[in-house]
């Protein structure tokens, strides 16, 4: 399985975490301060745990959903995950809403965002109210996900967390170290 890397850009930070109060926001940063930000990698296949469960669920179901167009990843959900055809179908319906959710959280982030800089909104409340839909949209998708898990039977339940836990594994992530706490929110 390909390695998932995800680098956390500036754009996506300004969008899902809030500044510390003694730091400039990073949209008022220029290029060369953006250079200067600290990252953490996150590496899953050395600390799994320390992937958030919302990042691997997202991953999980961006996989599922592209396995139509993927045969690589038709194989390997075939190989790894042991649904009945009924369980599948719920799977599929989960991977196509978590797509929906995650475009509509970024335009409800954006469109928020321009609306805040029309009123002349402070740049660290934007960034804070940001954030708060960031993490709405995350506990969104955590809950749904709970969800598919609870109509799943047992067995299928198992084979999708194990699944998901090898995925986790596989994730390796980049973050600006002063945003890392909220990264890991809310689990």
């Amino acid at each position: 399985m390909a390695l998932i890397t995800i680098v956390v850009s500036v754009l996506v930070a300004l969008t899902q975490a809030p500044p510390a109060p003694q730091e400039r926001p990073i949209l008022d940063l220029d290029p060369a301060q953006l250079m200067k930000i600290k990252w953490v990698e996150i590496d899953g296949s050395k600390d799994p745990k320390a992937v958030p469960e919302y990042i691997m669920w997202q991953h999980v179901y961006r996989f599922i959903g592209a396995r139509h167009s993927n045969p690589d990843f038709e194989r390997a959900l075939e190989a790894e995950v042991h649904l009945a055809p009924s369980e599948l179908a719920i799977v599929d319906t989960a991977a196509a809403a978590q797509a929906k959710r995650a475009e509509d959280c970024h335009a409800r982030a954006v469109r928020e965002q321009l609306a805040l800089k029309e009123r002349l909104t402070p740049t660290v409340t934007i960034t804070r109210l940001i954030a708060e839909v960031s993490l709405e949209c995350r506990t969104v998708d955590l809950e749904a996900a709970e969800n598919v898990l609870t109509q799943l039977s047992g067995e299928g339940r198992n084979s999708l967390r194990t699944f998901a836990e090898k995925i986790r594994r596989t994730i390796t992530i980049s973050v600006p170290a002063h945003e890392l706490a909220f990264f890991r929110l809310p689990r």
